[in-house]
């Protein structure tokens, strides 16, 4: 018989996986996920604005603007300065992202001390918790270039937003 080499013989068992699978239910689902990329950034910026907030607060208020931890645990260069600078960015950077206010700016801020800090962490010998930096590094990424979505003040249409 003339049938291609991929065809069913009559009554054969149908096979497992189909050749062509029906792609209407994946693109339902896509443009439901579609439609949800303005709530999905405001939730990125809101726990990343928490979480850094916090650590912030605890540099500034509980351990001295992290001057010690930053010269012994770290080793980092000019820990007087780089202390305080990075507690007060996760501060009020924290602050800002909550709100999504200069979420691009400090998408990148916040991009160059994730980064900076795994620099630092490849001399240490198994720094706990360095999984966590290099998400917020991929999160801070995705701010930087996303910007605030919808629900933030840095909204599209305002003078410093796109």
């Amino acid at each position: 018989p003339n049938r291609a080499p991929h065809a069913r013989r009559p009554g054969a068992p149908r096979p497992a996986f189909p050749h062509r699978i029906d792609d209407t239910a994946v693109k339902a689902w896509m443009r439901i996920m579609d439609g949800q990329r303005a709530l999905a950034l405001t939730l990125l910026r809101v726990v990343m604005g928490v979480l850094l907030g916090y650590d912030g607060q605890l540099k500034v208020f509980h351990y001295g603007f992290a001057i010690d931890l930053f010269r012994s645990h770290y080793g980092a260069p000019l820990p007087e300065l780089v202390g305080p600078l990075v507690s007060l960015l996760e501060l009020v950077g924290g602050l800002g992202l909550f709100v999504g206010l200069f979420t691009r700016v400090l998408g990148v801020l916040f991009a160059l001390e994730f980064l900076a800090l795994a620099l630092l962490a490849t001399n240490l010998p198994a720094m706990p918790g360095l999984q966590m930096d290099f998400l917020l590094l991929a999160g801070a990424l995705v701010l930087a270039t996303q910007g605030a979505g919808a629900y933030g003040l840095d909204r599209p249409g305002h003078a410093w937003e796109p």
